[in-house]
């Protein structure tokens, strides 16, 4: 994972070490296994959209865990993008059909390198922000009929009550 190495340094640091092994232990109990037919020889029992929906979640918990213990923004981004990349080797890629494990490492850079890069960046700009949902752009609402107010209660173009 070369590209991990170009953000900053992945830090060594217990905590996070425990984290993903707890998130390990927590997707062995949550797994749920499909059963095992003639078309799925040679391919592990994994569901994959339970395996995107736990790397994303477990995305989120990272971020904010590195968080408390790492100063600079390419080491945790670096640190982060390296312990989804080791989820990823246990959780999906040893799921991967016959068919595309000549293709493993390309899917896993692409995964790790752009969609939870481009990820972390979003997550990390959200907390930034304070706040997940920002309220819609005065355009729009205009748009929809909702009524513009000057921030006193007032609907702008109307007569004040007395």
């Amino acid at each position: 994972m070369a590209e991990i190495n170009q953000l900053g340094q992945v830090k060594e640091i217990p905590q996070i070490n425990d984290a993903v092994m707890s998130l390990v232990a927590k997707w062995d109990l949550t797994a749920e296994s499909v059963p095992t037919s003639w078309w799925r020889i040679g391919t592990a029992s994994v569901n994959f959209k339970n395996a995107a929906k736990f790397l994303l979640g477990c995305v989120d918990e990272l971020v904010a865990l590195v968080e408390s213990y790492i100063q600079s923004g390419k080491d945790k981004k670096a640190t982060v993008l390296f312990a989804v990349a080791l989820l990823y080797d246990y959780i999906v890629a040893q799921a991967l059909p016959v068919y595309l494990k000549p293709f493993a490492s390309k899917i896993k850079n692409f995964i790790i390198g752009v969609l939870v890069s481009e990820l972390i960046d979003f997550i990390v700009s959200k907390y930034r922000a304070g706040a997940w949902k920002e309220s819609p752009p005065v355009e729009i609402k205009e748009k929809h009929g909702e009524e513009k107010t000057n921030g006193g209660g007032k609907v702008e173009g109307s007569a004040e009550v007395q």
